[in-house]
């Protein structure tokens, strides 16, 4: 139960939040139940201080330092050797800027943005509004699926791992993710685009096909191209597919 109880208070890590030590209250917050089963309450006050300092990074990455940290305070809290402690401020302060970098980019540069573009487009062109209330849930439930898969893969593989988990982000490879994701958030952009312009000119607008093929072969296909080319790509073949 206890994993499961980490993971829940993960999506609370910033309830207490602040300016003079960001994220490093939640850290505690979040480990704070298993920390107790590890020591004393006499030992809990040296635990305390020393979690009593600063620490930010992204929310939804902060999960990989959580499980590495516990790692090595279940190691401490058997050994007693101090070089473990040096570890875990170590994890806490090479951690916590790339995974900011990585998290800001994957989520705030990519999938938010890419999501939100989704939803604008989705509610423009459906008329329906029970069937548009179910898309907008469809493509929320899409994003937080990826907030949830990180809180509990990151502490996972931070947890297994330690301050290994460098090699397991490298192979999530985030950076090519992020290109890929804003390629399409692109796409989306010129078929928003496009849809009005070609809404303008004619009654007989069919959509669909084209948009799905071309979308898919640019998008997987042509990666090397810019996202302003994708645009204006996909803006000038949609128009095409409703004047046709």
């Amino acid at each position: 139960m206890g994993n499961y109880l980490i993971y829940i208070k993960l999506f609370f890590m910033q309830i207490v939040w602040n300016f003079k030590k960001m994220m490093g209250y939640g850290l505690f917050f979040v480990l704070n139940g298993s920390l107790r089963k590890l020591y004393s309450k006499d030992e809990m006050k040296e635990v305390i201080r020393r979690y009593n300092v600063y620490f930010n990074t992204h929310p939804f990455m902060a999960s990989f330092v959580c499980g590495a940290v516990l790692k090595y305070e279940e190691e401490y809290a058997k050994s007693k050797d101090d070089a473990i402690l040096t570890m875990v401020d170590n994890i806490k302060l090479r951690f916590m800027g790339p995974l900011a970098a990585i998290g800001d980019a994957f989520f705030w540069g990519a999938l938010k943005p890419f999501v939100v573009v989704a939803m604008a487009l989705f509610i423009y062109v459906e008329e329906n509004s029970s069937i548009a209330i179910y898309g907008l849930a469809i493509l929320f439930l899409f994003y937080n699926f990826f907030h949830f898969m990180f809180l509990v893969y990151g502490f996972n593989a931070g947890y297994k791992n330690g301050i290994s988990m460098i090699n397991v982000l490298k192979k999530l490879d985030l950076p090519k993710r992020v290109e890929f994701i804003r390629k399409a958030g692109s796409l989306f952009i010129g078929a928003f685009w496009a849809f009005n312009m070609v809404l303008s000119f004619s009654k007989n607008l069919k959509l669909g096909v084209i948009l799905l093929l071309v979308s898919v072969f640019i998008t997987l296909v042509f990666r090397k191209i810019s996202n302003l080319l994708i645009f204006l790509i996909i803006l000038v073949v949609y128009m095409l597919g409703g004047l046709l």
